[in-house]
């Protein structure tokens, strides 16, 4: 099931939608494929304090001057949907 996870800076009244994956050990074992880690949250055993902390945590990671590159820097973790824009 895929995760939106709403942030936008502080002195700003909106936010951008950030999607991810939680995903458990057993879930891939179940699907063993070859693939990459951007977007998916590994965890033991779901439970949303977890979600909820992780993402509290990744947030509070970021230092950034302006709320683009702090985007940027979430992007890496998470799949925003403008991640390729180009105006």
């Amino acid at each position: 099931m895929t995760f939106e996870a709403h942030i936008g800076s502080v002195d700003s009244d909106g936010s951008d939608p950030f999607y991810f994956q939680v995903v458990t050990g057993a879930w891939l074992v179940d699907h063993p494929e070859t693939r990459w880690g951007k977007g998916y949250l590994l965890v033991d055993r779901f439970s949303w304090d977890t979600v909820e902390r992780m993402i509290a945590r990744l947030v509070g990671s970021i230092t950034s001057d302006t709320w683009h590159d702090a985007a940027r820097q979430l992007s890496k973790y998470l799949d925003w949907e403008f991640e390729n824009y180009r105006a």
